[in-house]
């Protein structure tokens, strides 16, 4: 069988990690692109828990038997190739990277932020992170072409993907594409290397405080606060590299740190509402309740406003999981318990939508 490619037409940016629209803003991409600064193709490199989920503009649904005749009555198509093109400023349309044994869906899928500790995503494929490749700057210079110019079945129509499953593009455009990626894979850029996120220990110590090595980005921080933690192990490092680990969405890695610093300092109630809001976010809400249960026994489980977050916390779980009355009364709870002002009128509005909600079931 044939492989699978699908090319895809988005917005020009350096990195596709979402974080560097403070600094950039893409370029192409169409109307909306031009009137927001942004599309929804900006995360399609980000490593999301381990996977990229990426976005092209498609207004109706993906012609899956396209691309596998045996996929006619299929919700999706497995290991296809997905090439990323994008415009150059003043320039032609070039790859600027490509997914490798993707599933592509026929129709476009929310990513779940239910903890709010990942970001707003709408996305039409998926891969593993170690199978995204996004190029440099120097190496995107394989030129796609519009079928405008070069003639009908010949590169991007009006679509913001193309197939290539024409005599044309199968025999002579898509081997020619084959060859450039096999022979640009080991220039990846992609803004978190997938090594730089698990655990590699070195001998050689570091005489630095976490304070210090707080300043460092994360391609430098997590290899030295590993070391750190292999030096001299303790719960504040494991919680500092799970708290890392969980800002560039490292949801799984992270939980397993925080099972460290329980190991080394029992149930604290920083480490298990961390590991609830991760629980929550990964969907898997049996172990967020657990978190929350543990949590209960910490000596300042009642501190401040600690009582009126888990209460708010379990509400969450207890509302996605579809247990509506649990979810409510707990909610109620967040709202009797909560001392700061904002937080509560932010709570009575969640509850006036969540009510509003269940009158239209």
């Amino acid at each position: 069988m044939a492989k699978k490619y699908l090319f895809c037409y988005v917005s020009y940016m350096d990195l596709y990690d979402g974080i560097e629209l403070e600094k950039n803003t893409p370029f192409g991409g169409g109307s909306f692109v031009a009137q927001e600064g942004k599309g929804m193709e900006e995360h399609n490199f980000t490593n999301y828990n381990g996977k990229c989920y990426g976005y092209v503009r498609n207004p109706g649904l993906f012609k899956l038997e396209r691309l596998d005749a045996a996929a006619s009555n299929s919700p999706c198509v497995h290991d296809v190739t997905i090439v990323w093109c994008a415009p150059r400023p003043k320039g032609d349309v070039v790859i600027v990277g490509w997914y490798e044994h993707a599933t592509l869906f026929r129709e476009g899928k929310y990513l779940f932020n239910g903890a709010g500790l990942g970001y707003e995503s709408y996305y039409i494929c998926q891969t593993n992170a170690e199978d995204a490749y996004l190029l440099a700057e120097k190496d995107r210079i394989f030129i796609v072409p519009r079928a405008a110019k070069s003639g009908k079945g010949k590169g991007f129509g009006q679509q913001n993907y193309w197939y290539a499953d024409g005599e044309w593009a199968r025999s002579e455009f898509v081997p020619k594409v084959e060859q450039f990626i096999a022979t640009h894979k080991e220039n990846t850029i992609n803004l978190i290397p997938q090594h730089f996120l698990h655990d590699f220990y070195s001998k050689e110590p570091v005489n630095q405080t976490l304070e210090e090595v707080d300043k460092l980005n994360v391609v430098d921080y997590l290899p030295r606060v590993y070391r750190m933690y292999n030096t001299n192990p303790s719960a504040n490092l494991a919680l500092a590299i799970a708290g890392e680990l969980k800002m560039y969405y490292q949801f799984d890695m992270a939980i397993e740190w925080c099972k460290k610093a329980v190991q080394l300092e029992g149930n604290q109630t920083d480490t298990l509402f961390l590991m609830a809001q991760m629980y929550l976010q990964l969907e898997e809400f049996d172990q967020a309740l657990d978190c929350l249960e543990r949590l209960k026994e910490t000596g300042d489980y009642k501190l401040a406003n600690n009582l009126a977050n888990v209460y708010a916390l379990a509400s969450d779980v207890y509302w996605m999981s579809y247990k509506d009355d649990e979810a409510m009364k707990y909610l109620d709870m967040a709202i009797t318990a909560c001392t700061i002002a904002e937080e509560t009128e932010h709570m009575k509005q969640v509850k006036e939508n969540h009510l509003k909600e269940l009158q239209n079931k």
